[in-house]
């Protein structure tokens, strides 16, 4: 197979002069999400930082740091269930949730079970790093598409490196629709941070969930957040039509082995898992 250039240096070089210059890979189509319908299936897919056990890797981090903490890493995703779809590209980065609006994909995939798989991008420039190598990150979620229902895909960073994951997310239909209402929603300031907050808080309240609920509070607050969905920018799709072949490469490569060590379904994470008090929880 011939290798495929990666476009992150060649495009810089060519815009040097001009400080490499950012190439759009998204564009924003909209601040709301489409509505649920019953016939359709719809996932939603944005950055959510799940939480997982290392405390190897967290000492490792305290004492000597890590290559990838605090710098932005991009992933692009695809379905890969029978031909492969280009869903698009998303940034994982120190957000700021009360300052900044959260980027989201939707995706209308047809029902049935699909396999997602995420290829690692450099945080600007190219949909995904080219030429293969032992250290470029691919990873996959299995997720059943239902008509009428909507599933959250979450994209997190662990390891030592700090590479992108995929994670189910799970939340109720009632509690997505109370987060994704609350007021002070479009608003992306501090004052209106701390409005939601107490939104929500009332809110868990009143369903009698436990206050040191932490995972549940971030991601009602990310769903109540001002938004960008994303789509695709046309040099992204001259980006994807070039490394096509590459992209079914790594799915080839890398599946087989993903399967052998997710022989079942993973089930979606648990919101309510995670506790944390309500003291120690800062934006």
């Amino acid at each position: 197979m011939k290798k495929i250039r990666n476009y992150w240096p060649a495009l810089c070089f060519v815009t040097l002069l001009a400080g490499c210059q950012t190439v759009p890979l998204t564009a924003t189509v909209g601040s709301s999400f489409t509505a649920s319908s019953p016939d359709k299936a719809r996932l939603r897919i944005t950055a959510f930082p799940i939480p997982k056990d290392e405390p190897g890797t967290k000492l490792l981090h305290l004492l000597v740091g890590g290559p990838g903490l605090g710098q932005p890493i991009g992933a692009s995703i695809y379905d890969v269930t029978d031909e492969i779809r280009y869903i698009g590209n998303l940034v994982l980065d120190v957000v700021t949730f009360s300052r900044n609006p959260v980027s989201w994909l939707e995706y209308q995939p047809p029902a049935g079970r699909r396999l997602l798989m995420l290829v690692e991008a450099p945080p600007q420039n190219a949909i995904a790093l080219t030429g293969g190598g032992p250290l470029r990150q691919v990873d996959f979620v299995e997720v059943e598409a239902k008509p009428g229902q909507v599933k959250f895909i979450a994209l997190t960073r662990q390891g030592f490196l700090t590479k992108p994951y995929f994670g189910e997310v799970d939340i109720s239909e009632a509690d997505r629709n109370a987060c994704e209402a609350l007021t002070n929603a479009s608003e992306s300031t501090r004052e209106a941070w701390n409005t939601r907050l107490k939104h929500i808080e009332t809110y868990m309240a009143t369903r009698g969930i436990d206050s040191y609920t932490r995972d549940f509070r971030l991601f009602c607050h990310i769903l109540s957040a001002p938004r960008r969905i994303e789509a695709p920018t046309p040099e992204a799709m001259k980006q994807y039509v070039g490394i096509k072949a590459e992209i079914r490469a790594a799915y080839e490569s890398s599946y087989p082995q993903w399967k052998a060590e997710n022989p079942k379904k993973k089930p979606p994470y648990d919101l309510m898992k995670n506790y944390r008090p309500i003291e120690s929880y800062t934006p």
